[in-house]
């Protein structure tokens, strides 16, 4: 079964599910539930599954556990892809921070107006 060999790709490449669902942008526990099988894995998700894995999607839906190649780009294709991933998060929270100081030194102008004008 998919969630199966899911579950096994990712333990032996030492992902931790949290890394995993943070990776797909899914809560840890949306996660645990695809891994239990209890939910099917969404195609849209499979690019991504296959990136974070270091595989194709023919070893991901293969019967053939051993068809599949361990080396060592997958934990550096994985570094690769989280410290993207951070690189990303870290930019857009600082954007967000400079928009948000932005938007309060205007507050702040506009109660000083406003406190001015009484």
């Amino acid at each position: 079964m998919i969630h199966e060999k899911l579950k096994e790709l990712r333990k032996s490449r030492g992902i931790t599910q949290e890394e995993m669902a943070a990776a797909l942008h899914k809560s840890q526990n949306a996660y645990s539930i695809i891994e239990l099988g209890k939910s099917k894995l969404d195609a849209e998700l499979v690019p991504d599954v296959c990136k974070i894995l270091n595989i194709t999607p023919l070893d991901l839906f293969s019967n053939n556990s051993s068809s599949y190649v361990f080396n060592e780009k997958v934990e550096n294709g994985y570094a690769t892809y989280i410290q993207t991933v951070n690189a990303t998060n870290i930019e857009t929270l600082n954007l967000l921070k400079t928009e948000l100081d932005e938007k309060n030194n205007t507050i702040k102008s506009l109660l000083n107006l406003l406190n001015n004008s009484k």
